[in-house]
């Protein structure tokens, strides 16, 4: 009897590790991680991205997986490129991650994420969206409503630059970084908090040619929910899962075999 309840304790101990390192090996997956996205939870950060335009594994991590967003030439029917967006926040600031290919750094270059701040569920030129935008000449934050067409800097409005952004383009492929306040309240901005929802769009322009998710005949929004804290995923991958396992293994045989003798 002992000897039985000697096994199923360190069997149990040994399932406690297994599924410890289980939970932390497996990465934050993003809801509707897909093509178009219709739906992304946006985890909240241990630790605060550094927007310097070098996306840091460690610093993004707990964003969870890329999430690749086909974009079309504007106003058309017409496949385009293919960006690669994360998201997080720290109860303060909304983070953005992006990348895309680009053979070379020519022409105009600038990434624009705009949110739907009247919540209809349209894209159209009637719109009231607040934007942010990476470019090396702009500000990140603008206003676009039909009293400004097609928009304005919120600093040319009455509100202020509450956001980062930063770009850097190596080896064909740009890399862009934003932060942008959560709730500003200088009215050009969104206004967020815990498990608030909103609609985003992207937008891209390269070399004289514009891409975005509005299609001719119909628009794509994604839908960002701002969660509550998610564990950190830990830099575990499966392999170390498997050879922590293997060990675990071995050291229950040898003990039940210990205890036989």
């Amino acid at each position: 009897m002992i000897l039985k309840k000697g096994i199923f304790g360190t069997f149990a101990v040994v399932l406690s590790l297994l599924l410890l390192l289980s939970i932390y090996g497996i990465p934050v997956q993003a809801q509707g991680a897909q093509t178009p996205i219709t739906a992304y939870r946006i985890p909240e950060s241990a630790g605060i991205p550094n927007i310097d335009g070098s996306i840091g594994e460690a610093e993004w991590h707990v964003a969870g997986e890329w999430t690749e967003v086909q974009l079309y030439i504007d106003g058309t029917d017409t496949l385009g490129i293919m960006i690669n967006v994360k998201f997080c926040h720290d109860g303060t600031n909304l983070y953005v991650a992006a990348t895309y290919d680009d053979s070379a750094e020519t022409g105009v270059d600038q990434f624009l994420v705009a949110f739907d701040m009247d919540e209809d569920g349209t894209v159209d030129r009637l719109e009231e969206w607040d934007m942010a935008i990476a470019f090396d000449t702009l500000e990140t934050d603008w206003y676009f409503d039909t009293a400004s067409p097609p928009a304005d800097e919120d600093t040319d409005l009455t509100g202020a630059n509450n956001g980062v952004d930063a770009m850097d383009w190596s080896d064909g492929q740009w890399n862009i970084e934003i932060s942008k306040e959560l709730s500003s309240g200088d009215g050009y901005d969104f206004d967020l908090i815990l498990l608030d929802t909103i609609n985003t769009q992207f937008r891209v322009q390269d070399d004289g040619t514009t891409y975005s998710q509005s299609k001719a005949a119909s628009a794509e929004w994604n839908v960002l929910t701002i969660s509550d804290i998610i564990i950190p995923e830990f830099p575990f991958d499966t392999s170390l899962v498997f050879i922590v396992g293997t060990m675990l293994a071995v050291f229950v045989f040898i003990v039940i075999k210990k205890r036989k003798e």
